[in-house]
């Protein structure tokens, strides 16, 4: 990994200041109140259409529904909110596990008793008696 200089680090902080007053500037300059030879808008204002002055408005009619419908529709939002309550209640549910089987364990080696030299006696007596 290559290092900077302090020099170059504080040539780069200059420029970046510099640059950022300049931003500043130049955004209080173009927020300012415009000139009277300056531009107002980017494209001319086009000319209304001749029958836009005459149009009403669109205004669509409420729907008139009868009771027949109405009671069809809040039955469906009743099934379809019971529907997503059991949904809801079997994913929340916790899901029965399967019984698990023990590891199976490798047959333990045959361990043979390790024979006692023929000198040695099959009781050896205590070297200090015991002190309790």
């Amino acid at each position: 990994m290559e290092t900077v200089s302090r020099k170059t680090l504080w040539a780069v902080t200059a420029a970046l200041v510099a640059l950022a007053i300049y931003g500043s500037y130049q955004g209080w300059r173009r927020s300012a109140a415009p000139d009277d030879d300056a531009p107002v808008a980017l494209s001319p204002a086009a000319p209304p259409v001749n029958g836009a002055r005459n149009a009403a408005p669109f205004v669509e009619p409420p729907p008139t529904f009868t009771e027949d419908q109405i009671r069809d529709i809040a039955r469906q939002e009743v099934r379809s909110a019971l529907a997503r309550e059991a949904e809801s209640a079997e994913a929340a549910a916790p899901q029965p596990l399967a019984p698990v089987a023990p590891p199976v364990r490798p047959p333990a080696p045959a361990t043979t008793p390790t024979p006692r030299p023929a000198t040695e006696p099959a009781n050896p007596p205590p070297q200090n008696a015991p002190l309790f």
